[in-house]
């Protein structure tokens, strides 16, 4: 239930340690987060010295605070609705569950964005508004 193409279970695991180390406070666990994959098993050859090739590790994935999120919800409402079905569930963790798993990054990249604008604005611009 809890594949994802862009996302291992590693790393999933990874962001989910994260985010109960620091209690969802996402500043935080965006500057923390540094997930470097494993690398890939060596093969016989490999260890015996046989091959010339280096086998790099793992690229690491930039991720964005909005990625992180969007994961994490995704995999919480999942869970949530394994825990308690969703016809099963209060008007409460119905409320929640529907916002983890309607999430968009987009329109939360778009909200800072506009915040930004607003915080940069002049005086002269602030006055006007009102």
């Amino acid at each position: 239930m809890l594949k994802s193409q862009d996302w291992s279970k590693d790393e999933t695991d990874y962001l989910m340690g994260l985010v109960k180390d620091f209690d969802l406070r996402w500043p935080v666990i965006w500057d923390r987060y540094e997930y470097t994959p494993a690398p890939p098993p060596q093969t016989n050859n490999e260890t015996n010295g046989d091959s010339q090739a280096l086998v790099p590790a793992g690229e690491n994935k930039q991720r964005s605070m909005e990625d992180l999120k969007t994961r994490y919800y995704e995999v919480a409402s999942k869970m949530m609705a394994v825990h308690r079905p969703v016809q099963y569930m209060s008007q409460a963790e119905f409320s929640l569950h529907q916002m983890m798993s309607s999430f968009d990054p987009d329109q939360e990249r778009r909200r800072k964005r506009f915040a930004e604008a607003s915080m940069g604005r002049s005086l002269e611009e602030k006055k006007e508004e009102e």
